[in-house]
């Protein structure tokens, strides 16, 4: 995953209690970023731990830009290890990025490249999140 960029000032939970986040996207970014297994709510099996290329941690690889817009990167060791946290931390990412976004597909391109980042990847990576993720 490259690194984001900031994406928003506004607060996760300014997104509203209406727009939950669907399972495909958690699912789908965690079989891509990791090879990990999510259903039902838990992840299953978390596969592959290290770190991404540029800093990125935890089963949905959260980008070290991503965190710091979060105010959490003194977290950045815990997310690496603690699977709760690190889903917190990327619920409250990708609320952001729907909110800038308006809807998943582009919610999931923004979280990989940043909304300036490379469209056609973030449109071909959105893609193998939601193929991954709409697996039985």
């Amino acid at each position: 995953m490259s690194v984001l960029f900031a994406i928003t000032a506004a607060g996760a939970s300014e997104v509203g209690p209406y727009e939950p986040i669907p399972d495909w996207v958690i699912a789908g970014i965690a079989a891509v970023e990791s090879g990990s297994t999510y259903r039902e709510g838990n992840l299953v099996h978390y596969r592959d731990r290290r770190d991404g290329a540029d800093g990125e941690v935890g089963p949905w690889q959260m980008a070290p830009s991503a965190l710091s817009d979060l105010g959490v990167s003194h977290l950045r060791s815990r997310i690496r290890v603690e699977v709760v946290l690190a889903e917190s931390m990327t619920r409250a990412w990708l609320l952001r990025c729907f909110r800038r976004a308006g809807n998943w597909n582009l919610a999931v391109a923004f979280y990989h490249t940043g909304p300036g980042g490379d469209r056609r990847r973030g449109r071909l990576y959105a893609e193998r999140v939601f193929a991954a993720g709409k697996l039985p």
